[in-house]
């Protein structure tokens, strides 16, 4: 029977990543995959059964990971201005990192919703009433309905929109792609003092 050792299924599934976040499920093959993985398309299908197999395990390890570190930012114990400093800090970094990796996620949930509730529906993964209650300690104007979720929302889309936006942003900017990964970076900056200013 055959085996594979634990780097050479990395490989694939960062292999996979690379190929899934930029043509999607129907335009990725298993062929490709294989000669970038440098193993034979039969070793590969021995293990991932069929591509959507291996899309599903590569888009819940991406959700698993992102959200994971978001989990652990929002669920530290640590105080509220350091707490969004390292939210804005950690997921403009890792969308700098991979620019399709937002649009990759979103897409999916849009056209699978119950991924999310499945893989975090528990609450375990990402704890909202802790970082709630930190921000209706912080003044009287995070202790009305909905307060707490409008900050979030906006912390969120400060961070994501620019990624997901690139191609309407960069051009409409004239900002080449070196130039507009330094643009998000600096935004990591815009974003906390805009943030921090509302505590």
């Amino acid at each position: 029977m055959a085996t594979i050792d634990a780097p050479t299924r990395d490989r694939i599934l960062t292999i996979a990543s690379e190929v899934f976040y930029q043509k999607g499920l129907s335009g990725a093959r298993m062929q490709e995959i294989a000669d970038q993985a440098g193993i034979n398309k039969a070793l590969l299908h021995y293990y991932f059964k069929s591509k959507e197999q291996l899309f599903d395990t590569v888009f819940q390890r991406a959700l698993g990971e992102f959200l994971g570190g978001i989990g652990r930012v929002l669920n530290g114990e640590v105080p509220l201005r350091a707490k969004i400093e390292q939210y804005v800090a950690y997921t403009t970094t890792a969308l700098a990192e991979t620019p399709a990796l937002a649009a990759f996620i979103v897409h999916e949930l849009q056209q699978h919703p119950e991924r999310l509730s499945e893989q975090f529906g528990s609450g375990q993964v990402i704890d909202f009433e802790q970082f709630r209650k930190q921000l209706a300690a912080a003044g009287p104007q995070f202790q009305t309905p909905n307060a707490a979720e409008h900050f979030f929302a906006n912390m969120v889309a400060l961070c994501v929109y620019p990624v997901l936006a690139a191609p309407l942003l960069a051009p409409l900017m004239h900002q080449a792609g070196p130039q507009y990964r330094r643009f998000l970076r600096e935004r990591a900056t815009q974003i906390t003092q805009l943030l921090l200013g509302q505590l």
